[in-house]
């Protein structure tokens, strides 16, 4: 009787720490995501790294993708830029939209930003 009351703590003390071990391992992963604010921040600095005067443009960004995806829906954009899809199969990323704030053709530009480790994926630039 003692052996099985030993071996029952044991294996609940041993469940006991593997979840807490677990939660923690979850929130540190969770912490390490690129947030959308530091998102944005890398890809202003993207765009002004590339000759964007940002201060001039719309931002929109949000942490489903929706309006990249209906973008996508629209055309084949992605089959005039493969290499694009090629880079962001299978990654998490934000899509950032940079747009003129006034209406005109071109001068847009969405800038992909890994949700991981916070590089710069990708870059469409408008004509």
């Amino acid at each position: 009787m003692r052996c099985r009351r030993m071996l029952f703590l044991v294996m609940l003390f041993s469940i006991s720490f593997l979840n807490i071990n677990c939660a923690l391992c979850q929130r540190e992963v969770k912490q390490t995501m690129v947030l959308e604010k530091e998102a944005i921040d890398i890809g202003n600095k993207e765009a002004a790294r590339l000759g964007y005067n940002i201060s001039d443009m719309r931002v929109d960004v949000d942490e489903k993708n929706t309006k990249w995806n209906e973008h996508i829906k629209s055309g084949p954009v992605l089959e005039w830029n493969p290499d694009i899809r090629d880079k962001l199969k299978n990654k998490e990323y934000w899509a950032i939209f940079y747009g003129p704030i006034k209406k005109q053709l071109g001068g847009d530009i969405v800038i992909f930003v890994d949700k991981v480790n916070g590089e710069v994926i990708a870059v469409i630039q408008g004509e």
